[in-house]
């Protein structure tokens, strides 16, 4: 498989185990001020993004309309209910650009006013570029408010052996979670 690809894949996972994690923590964990800069990021505010990024893009290439409004007091179950929705999509998509060598080849979105040109390789560097930021204020906040099993390897998202032991060879980048051997 190629780097992208497993790029993807791996945001892809670590989203969904994000948004595994949160579904533990209060409300208050959930919407306390990540502190960061003058602006309302939340953890919640935050996760919620990394699912609408996907659900936006895949509504861009569909010539549909997103509503960030979803994003705003989203509950972690209304995550999980979409991220299951729009991230199969996502990944389906970009495994049959990559696979087809479609990568150069353009869509047009009139999420703004003018409608704007996009390819393919552009919209995957912009979710993979925005989503590591994403990411990383997510994973922070979510240690802040007590996770501590956030010690994920690497390995551990493309299938292979962590510290822990032998992870399940049938992964799935979309719904995976440790599922170690005992």
């Amino acid at each position: 498989m190629d780097p992208l690809t497993r790029m993807v894949e791996h945001h892809i996972w670590m989203t969904g185990e994000m948004i595994v994690r949160a579904a533990s923590l209060t409300d208050e964990q959930l919407d306390a001020p990540l502190g960061i800069s003058d602006d309302d990021k939340t953890l919640r505010r935050m996760l919620s993004r990394l699912v609408g990024q996907l659900d936006l893009w895949n509504r861009a290439i569909s010539g549909e309309v997103y509503d960030f409004s979803v994003e705003h007091d989203e509950d972690v179950a209304g995550m999980r209910e979409r991220f299951a929705e729009v991230a199969p999509r996502f990944l389906a998509e970009i495994h049959d650009v990559v696979a087809d060598g479609r990568l150069d080849e353009t869509f047009t979105t009139t999420m703004r006013d003018p409608a704007r040109t996009y390819t393919y390789a552009a919209m995957i560097e912009h979710v993979l570029t925005f989503s590591a930021h994403n990411r990383t204020l997510v994973l922070v906040s979510l240690k802040k408010a007590g996770v501590r099993d956030l010690d994920l390897c690497i390995s551990e998202a493309v299938g292979t052996e962590c510290d822990g032991g032998p992870v399940n060879a049938s992964w799935n980048p979309i719904t995976r979670h440790r599922n170690r051997e005992s």
